[in-house]
């Protein structure tokens, strides 16, 4: 039995280039999906496009995620129309989007590697066009389990129909209500046309809910029956109904927070012991409007979280040097630690090397040593 975390860690294993030791086959290395390892390669496609600065990262790397995305879904031959015309109005969404992501390609194919999203693209093409490796495959995972499917993009779909094809153990959970990553490409048909595609499953609905008192499943349950596109269900509690829930409306996120410390201080004033409060916010970006009030108001608090193992500076710095080690024309792991321990090499000098590695069409690494 395999715990396997992420869709694509299965795909590491499948795609051969991957798993065999100094291969010079196409994506023979992988870049990671964090932040950092997408800025500095896509900071090489603008290079490469004519020096332009780099702006709007975020945005730039959502819009280059869903463009692979349905440019999958059109090798799968899922909605082909429909993908290529989503994919022609992302590269139209930025003026220079079609030349840096064209310069993008080309630079990830000199480094005879491929990104996080092309890894389950070349996965799928390979079990398409090879049966014998994907039979292989199909009888080494015989039984499947796919959590938070509704979560799943065309490309996740299209890979667990061909892993599952064969001896159609197949069991997913997911609840339809909770899909909220269309803007980054999953598609909520997956989970809604389940039976449809796969006509001998047994659905099993899970309507009683353990965490949450009834009034919050009544006003939860208000909310998403207006929902377009769901599976009818009705959560239910042996729980108590509980306190009634309290809105706050803030002007701004500033304000808001604001509402939510000076509620703090009458919870505290009324004997509740600050270690029996929490806020609970989506995402670590929502912490600082927070933080800042509970500052103001010289009340103390804990963040709890951290980064993920391989997401720390330390990590991704020393699997850069291996990276390199392997494969000295990682110009993306270069530039990860060309300063790491410090050595003096300042922005001019590093794109001195740059320009040079540019107008010789070598890596930076072979322009560094000229």
């Amino acid at each position: 039995m395999y715990n396997l975390p992420e869709i694509h860690v299965p795909c590491e294993r499948f795609y051969p280039p991957l798993t065999t030791p100094g291969s010079k086959a196409f994506g023979s290395y992988l870049y990671g999906n964090a932040l950092g390892d997408y800025k500095v390669t896509l900071e090489l496609g603008m290079v490469g496009c004519g020096g332009m600065g780099f702006r709007h990262t975020r945005g730039f790397i959502e819009l280059a995620s869903k463009f692979d995305t349905f440019r999958l879904a059109a090798v799968c031959d899922l909605h082909e129309q429909a993908a290529n015309h989503v994919a022609t109005t992302i590269e139209n969404a930025l003026g220079y989007r079609p030349k840096v992501y064209t310069e993008y390609e080309r630079r990830l194919k000199a480094a005879n590697a491929m990104d996080f999203n092309d890894l389950i693209n070349v996965v799928v093409r390979m079990f398409q066009n090879n049966s014998e490796v994907l039979a292989r495959w199909q009888d080494r995972f015989r039984y499947l389990l796919v959590d938070e499917y509704q979560d799943t993009n065309r490309a996740q779909y299209e890979l667990i129909r061909l892993l599952a094809g064969t001896h159609r153990n197949l069991a997913v959970v997911g609840d339809d209500d909770q899909s909220i990553y269309s803007f980054r490409g999953a598609d909520i048909q997956n989970i809604l046309d389940f039976e449809r595609d796969w006509p001998d499953a047994k659905v099993v609905l899970l309507e009683q809910n353990y965490r949450s008192t009834g009034h919050i499943l009544s006003a939860a349950g208000a909310v998403v029956r207006h929902n377009r596109g769901r599976k009818e269900k009705t959560l239910w509690t042996a729980a108590e109904k509980g306190d009634r829930i309290q809105e706050i409306v803030g002007h701004s996120q500033e304000h808001e927070a604001q509402q939510i410390v000076e509620a703090i201080h009458r919870h505290r004033a009324k004997g509740v012991s600050a270690n029996e409060i929490a806020m609970i916010y989506r995402t670590n970006a929502h912490s600082r409007p927070l933080e800042q009030a509970l500052q103001r108001s010289r009340m103390p608090y804990v963040v709890v979280g951290a980064r993920r193992f391989y997401e720390r500076r330390e990590v991704k710095d020393i699997l850069a040097y291996l990276r390199l080690v392997v494969n000295p024309s990682d110009d993306m792991a270069l530039l990860r630690v060309v300063n790491v321990p410090r050595r003096g090499q300042g922005p001019k000098a590093i794109q001195r090397i740059r320009d040079h590695a540019r107008d010789k069409g070598i890596p930076l690494l072979s322009a560094a040593q000229d």
